[in-house]
Order: structure tokens, then C-alpha cells, then sequence
């Protein structure tokens, strides 16, 4: 009679979990907002995908509660217990057709777009590959894309998504075994493997650029071998390497999980001392020994200073990196969103099984791993500073949510004492069919792009992860050439933080995408910049190096008057640029004023006695003037400066010519066409003829 009523009342909670879950969508769709990003996809995808989501979701738990579905559950447990390897076999094969099917099209989440580009200039040369922060999962996508040979943003992505594929299938079997090792009903052993691969946290392997599949990879081995070590399987010299690997794939992860290190240390040296305890740390030791003497012995490979706390303020201040103080409802908000998003099934049965269990619950070593785990997990989420939104950020402890999942669905559930499966067959339906509408939304591009956009707000993020924010979204129009929504997306930052450089900056770099039609919005830009941080020298350096290159376009178009203009400009806001001096010389060369132009080219030797272009400029105004000695002091000058101007040995050549030192202007015409001149060569051609 008991169990009766306790089984009807778990039926009960397991028939509201879906409504609860549907009224907090249905919320989310009426109110999206930066306030409810943990529950507000539908929002932003189709009607359709609206009605199959709710119609699926009250089809499937119907279903459940009917008498046709213990039996058709207890068919498919016999099944798995029956043929583990074909069930796994359909599982990985199910597993790699969602990935494709629902791979990243925007990385939009986490840092991608900043790692695309961070890759692309790696594989083009223009940076080396620095392993701060996730050494080992840099390490591994940087192996990927060095095998497949991609250099291009789109190529790089197709990498990610394959090394994820990768990762999954052995995430998918640790975890099969795991689940084994944790449950003996065979029913409960099929529900708790698809409950755990249900979660949020499967995106990360979705073709999802950013570093936390290799973490969540090795955390699901990890909890493997920590289950396996209590059962007396498995050395803890296991356990080491495994938190090493850990370790090296991130460190926050690993951070996450000393208190369960800890705490199987104690385990070991109560049961078996110290000489497994020692071996371990001799083979991490080795590893990283190993590693580093790899690296060159360069610890700054490993390291990534910061120049800021990363750990929220009491109170709120002017903080760039802090949009709200600790104890801020918006901090508050924040966090019931990441929970409602990456935990919240496993959540509500760990608290069910408390509140039903309490008196009867005693901490077991299984137990307390998992329980010390999501006490660090829930710490670290009320003081930790996110340097992106939080929405954005998610990805950044969505590894660890995967202990809580495994525990929920196994201790916890079986904590609850029922007999019925419903209620772990209700939240594994509300969690899948939750999830696949976050995956469905982050595989697609508009709808993608307008949820991202709710976060540019300052309630739930700090100006630098707007900014950051506003950076990804504009990497995104840059690779597609969408200009004008570039332009604008920086035109709104301003508006928001106009005091900030960054973003005329940033503005500035789009207006150059239009090539020579950009240049009077440039040149705003540039005089609004300035004119609101007037001691700003670096605006001030970057608008003369404009004026430099403006100045230049007119000399081509032969608009001289324009040209002195710009390049006058130029030398109000930076006397230091040599080349505009030089064009300046050019200018009035051209205008034969010959004292005017030579004076013009002292100037850029002046601010650089190292410009060859100057002495070679002035020896022509010298020339032009009848000054040959000069003019060949000067040009020997320029080739002493940089011996590969060939210009310089062309000159050289021609005066020795005018002079009638024929050898010398042949020596020089050669050199000249060694370093590939085609007029030299014509010259020397033209001398060799009868």
C-alpha cells in the first residue's frame, strides 16, 4: 500500500515536470529577452518547429503514462542487456547524424569566432600556437587541422566538427560504461545512458568551436575510472593520469574536480597507503616533464596573464570586465538561467531524491565524489566573473553538469526508492526534446544571430564582453561581405560607449572593406574619435597614417592640391611618418620646385635615416639639378641602406651613363636586373644590339 502511493505521487511529479517545462517555454517565447536565455529558443525558431516541439513533447508523455509503455520499455532494456555492442553501435551511429545534421553553421557561442581566426593565422604563419588556459585541446584541434591541412575559416570549422565526432563516439562509450557500472536494471541502466546524453552539453560536440569537448571527453573517463577505482577495479594510478589529462585539456575543469581528487586520496592512503599515491603523481610528473621539454621549455606557452580579477566585486563599480556587483538580482538571473539550461533535470531529481530521502540517506563514496563536484560547480558560478555574457559563455562549465547528470540518473534516482521508470522516462523526454531546440537554434544563422544580439545589453554583460560580443557578430558579416550590417553593428557600439576606442577603431577597419568609396566615412570616423578624446595618440597616429595613404590615392588620380592637402594633415597628427615627407618631395619634383622637394626628402631622412626611398628621391631632385656627385653620393647611400632597391642601381646606372662612365652604368643596369628590373634589362638589351 505504501509503495502504491508513493509510486502514484512520483507519477504525479512526473506528470508536472513537462507542463512545467512547457510554461516555462511558453514564457520564454512570449518574453524573449537577455533575462530569459535559458528558456527562450522557441522565440526564435520557426511556428513549425514550435508545434512539432509541443506536440511531440504531450505525444511522448502520454505515452508514458499509458500500460503499453512499461512493456515496450522492458522490450528495448531486454534488447540493450541482451546486445550491449549493437545498441552502441546505433547509438554512436545516431549520435553522428544529429552531429551533421545539427553542426554549428555560426559560432556564434564561446569564443569561436575569435579561434577560427586565431587557426587561420596560425596555418598561414602569422602567429604561432600558444596553449594558455587549454593546452591539450589546442593541442588536439591544432593536430586535426594540420592533418586535414585546412587554412580557411570554413575548412577549420569542418575539422572542429569531424575532431567532435571523434570525441563523441568515445564520450558516448565511456559514459555507456559508466552507466553500466553505476545500475542493475536493465531499464534503468537504458534510461540513465539516454538521459545523460540528452543534455545540453552534447552541443559541445555539434561541430562547436571552442575547446570544452576535449574537457567534457576526459571528465566522462574520469568519472568512468573514479566508479570503476570504488568498485575496486581499477588502480588509482589511473585516476592520476586521467586527472592530469584533465588538467592539461583545461584547467578550470580540473580545478572543478580537486575536491574529488582530494577526497579519493584520502580513500587510497586509508586503504592502501601511500605507494600508488606516489606512483601516480611520478607518471603525472613524467607527463608534464614531457610535455614541457616539448614546448622548448617555454612556460609562457602555457601561461595567460590577466590584467583584471576574475572573481565578482561586493558591490558594483566602472569595472570594463564587470556587469554586475555579487549579490545583483541580474547575477541572480544569470544564474537560474545556466542552471535552467545546463542542469536543470538533474537538478530537480538530486533535490527530489533529498527531500523523499533524507532520513534515510547516508553519503556513500560514490555519493560524496559527485556531491563535493557540484558543491565546487555551484561556488564557482555565484563568484566567478565571466569574461562574455553568461548566455554566451555557458560552454565554460557545461563539462561538469555531466557529473551531476550521471549521478542524478543513477544514485539519485535510485534513491527515490519507486519501481516505476516514469519519472526518469518523463525527464529524459522533456530534456531531450529541450535540447534539441537550443541545437536546433545554434545550427541555424539568422535566428542564431538575432538571440545573440539580446545579450548587447549592460544589464548582463560588462563593456568588454559587449565588445567581444559585438566582435564575433561582426566576424560573422565579415566572412560573409556583408558590409553595410558590419558597419552598422559597429555604429551601434559607439552609440553605447562612445568614449571607447575600440569601436571607432573597429569601424574604421570595416569603412576600409569598401576600398577608396569608405574614405570620407574613414576621415569622420577618424575626426569623431579624436574629437572626443582629443590626447588619444593613438587615434591621432592611425588617422595620420590615413591622411599618408588618402594623400597617396590623389597623387595617383594626378589631384596634387587634394594630395598636399592630405599629406599636410598628415604631419599636424604624426611628424614621424617618413613616407609622407617623401610623396610630399615626389609632388613638388613633379612641379620641378627642386629645392622644395629636397628639403622634403631631408625631412623623412630626418625621421629616418634608414629610409632608402629618401635618398634615392633626393639624388633625383640633385640630378635634375645638375649636382651628379651628389646625386651618386646619394644614391650609394640608398643601396648602402638597403642593397636590394633596385631603383637605386637604376639611377646609379643611368647617371654613370650621362657621365659617360659606361662600365659603371653597365654594372649598376646588371645589378639592377638581378634584382629584377625589367626597364635595366630592356637597357642592357639595348645595348648589346649591333
Amino acid at each position: 500500500m505504501e509503495n502504491d502511493d508513493r509510486n502514484k505521487r512520483f507519477t504525479i511529479i512526473a506528470a508536472s515536470y513537462p507542463i512545467c517545462i512547457l510554461i516555462l517555454q511558453f514564457a520564454g517565447f512570449l518574453l524573449p529577452s537577455n533575462l530569459s536565455w535559458g528558456f527562450h529558443s522557441l522565440a526564435f525558431l520557426s511556428s513549425t518547429t514550435v508545434i512539432i516541439y509541443i506536440s511531440l513533447m504531450l505525444i511522448i508523455s502520454i505515452f508514458i503514462f499509458t500500460s503499453r509503455y512499461e512493456p515496450f520499455l522492458e522490450k528495448i532494456a531486454s534488447f540493450v542487456s541482451l546486445k550491449p555492442f549493437v545498441f552502441l553501435f546505433f547509438s554512436i551511429a545516431a549520435f553522428i547524424a544529429a552531429a551533421i545534421i545539427l553542426r554549428i553553421q555560426t559560432p556564434l557561442l564561446g569564443d569561436g569566432y575569435v579561434i577560427l581566426n586565431g587557426y587561420e593565422n596560425i596555418m598561414k604563419g602569422a602567429r604561432e600556437l600558444e596553449l594558455s588556459r587549454h593546452p591539450g585541446s589546442k593541442l588536439y584541434f591544432y593536430i586535426m587541422i594540420k592533418i586535414f591541412g585546412a587554412d580557411t575559416y570554413l575548412g577549420i570549422m569542418d575539422v572542429f566538427l569531424i575532431g567532435e565526432i571523434i570525441l563523441g563516439i568515445g564520450f558516448i562509450i565511456s559514459s555507456f560504461y559508466t552507466i553500466r557500472l553505476l545500475t542493475t536494471d536493465p531499464r534503468h541502466t537504458l534510461l540513465s545512458f539516454i538521459f545523460i546524453l540528452s543534455f545540453p552539453y552534447m552541443q559541445l560536440y555539434f561541430g562547436y568551436v571552442e575547446f570544452y569537448s576535449v574537457q567534457l571527453f576526459f571528465i566522462s573517463i574520469y568519472i568512468w575510472a573514479v566508479v570503476a577505482y570504488l568498485q575496486k577495479r581499477v588502480s588509482f594510478v589511473l585516476i592520476s593520469i586521467l586527472f592530469f589529462l584533465i588538467l592539461f585539456s583545461g584547467y578550470l575543469s580540473a580545478v572543478l574536480l580537486v575536491p574529488s581528487l582530494l577526497y579519493l586520496l584520502f580513500i587510497e592512503y586509508k586503504t592502501s597507503g601511500l605507494k600508488n599515491i606516489l606512483l601516480g603523481g611520478a607518471v603525472a610528473a613524467s607527463l608534464s616533464f614531457l610535455i614541457f621539454s616539448f614546448s622548448g621549455y617555454r612556460l609562457e606557452l602555457f601561461l595567460s596573464p590577466s590584467n583584471h580579477s576574475h572573481l565578482l566585486a561586493l558591490t558594483q563599480s566602472d569595472d570594463y570586465y564587470q556587469a554586475y556587483s555579487l549579490f545583483s538580482p541580474y547575477h541572480l538571473v544569470d544564474i537560474l538561467n545556466l542552471l535552467i539550461l545546463n542542469g536543470a533535470p538533474a537538478l530537480f531529481l538530486i533535490v527530489l531524491s533529498f527531500i523523499y530521502s533524507r532520513n534515510k540517506f547516508s553519503p556513500t563514496e560514490n555519493s560524496n565524489i559527485f556531491i563535493f563536484t557540484g558543491i565546487s560547480l555551484i561556488l564557482f558560478m555565484f563568484i566567478v566573473k565571466f569574461d562574455l555574457p553568461m548566455a554566451i559563455d555557458w560552454d565554460v562549465i557545461a563539462p561538469l553538469f555531466y557529473v551531476l547528470a550521471v549521478y542524478a540518473a543513477t544514485t539519485g534516482y535510485r534513491l527515490l526508492k519507486i519501481h516505476s521508470y516514469r519519472l526518469l522516462s518523463i525527464l529524459t523526454v522533456s530534456t531531450m526534446f529541450t535540447s534539441i531546440l537550443f541545437f536546433v537554434l545554434n545550427a541555424s544563422t539568422l535566428p542564431n544571430i538575432n538571440r545573440v544580439k539580446l545579450f548587447l545589453n549592460p544589464q548582463t554583460s560588462s563593456q568588454s564582453g559587449i565588445y567581444q560580443t559585438t566582435f564575433h557578430l561582426a566576424m560573422y558579416y565579415f566572412y560573409e561581405r556583408d558590409i553595410n550590417n558590419l558597419v552598422d553593428l559597429w555604429k551601434k557600439y559607439i552609440i553605447q560607449f562612445p568614449s571607447d576606442g575600440n569601436g571607432y577603431d573597429k569601424l574604421i577597419q570595416s569603412y576600409w572593406e569598401l576600398g577608396e568609396y569608405g574614405y570620407r566615412s574613414i576621415e569622420r570616423t577618424f575626426k569623431n574619435w579624436i574629437s572626443i578624446d582629443s590626447n588619444n595618440t593613438e587615434a591621432k597616429s592611425k588617422y595620420a597614417a590615413f591622411c599618408f595613404l588618402h594623400g597617396s590615392y590623389y597623387i595617383k588620380l594626378n589631384q596634387y592640391s587634394a594630395a598636399i592637402q592630405k599629406l599636410e594633415e598628415a604631419i599636424n597628427f604624426d611628424k614621424n611618418i617618413p613616407g609622407v615627407y617623401n610623396n610630399l618631395g615626389l609632388i613638388y619634383y613633379d612641379f620641378k620646385k627642386y629645392d622644395i622637394s629636397i628639403n622634403y626628402f631631408k625631412k623623412a631622412i630626418d625621421v629616418d635615416s634608414n629610409y632608402a626611398l629618401g635618398y634615392k628621391n633626393m639624388a633625383k631632385s640633385y640630378f635634375a639639378t645638375g649636382d651628379t656627385e651628389t646625386t651618386i653620393s646619394l644614391l650609394k647611400k640608398s643601396i648602402e641602406v638597403n642593397p636590394n632597391l633596385s631603383f637605386a642601381y637604376e639611377d646609379l646606372g643611368r647617371v654613370y651613363e650621362t657621365i659617360g662612365e659606361i662600365r659603371k652604368a653597365r654594372e649598376n643596369y646588371n645589378r639592377a636586373a638581378i634584382l629584377g628590373s625589367k626597364t635595366a634589362r630592356q637597357k642592357l638589351a639595348s645595348q648589346n644590339d649591333p
